[in-house]
């Protein structure tokens, strides 16, 4: 991660705690960090891990995506072919219906990532 992009970040972060009015020693005592270190997460001075970026996300109902890039990154999914499944799931093949529990877990992933 650059510099730059941890600016951008740290920016949105600490934007996004103020406007819902909370102190940083509120959000570090709520994420179970230490104020220190908190602080220097939103002041570009450390970069914050995986499982803090999501407890920060969770916490403050900012996505991964805004975070990070600074948007909604658009999810192109497949509906058709989902949709096409759940059509031919009328005539209870059993293929299709394993076809589709694959295709709604690799969903979930996707959404995880």
């Amino acid at each position: 991660m650059t510099k730059n992009e941890l600016l951008q970040i740290s920016s949105r972060i600490k934007f996004r705690r103020k406007s819902l009015g909370y102190t940083q020693e509120e959000i570090s005592e709520k994420l179970g960090l230490s104020h220190s270190h908190y602080t220097k997460i939103e002041n570009a001075i450390s970069s914050p891990s995986l499982d803090t970026l999501v407890n920060i996300s969770k916490l403050l109902g900012l996505s991964l995506d805004f975070i990070v890039f600074g948007e909604e990154q658009k999810n192109d999914y497949d509906f058709t072919k989902l949709n096409n499944i759940i059509n031919d799931l009328k005539y209870n093949n059993s293929q299709k219906i394993s076809d589709l529990k694959t295709f709604i877990k690799l969903l979930e992933l996707i959404d995880t990532i």
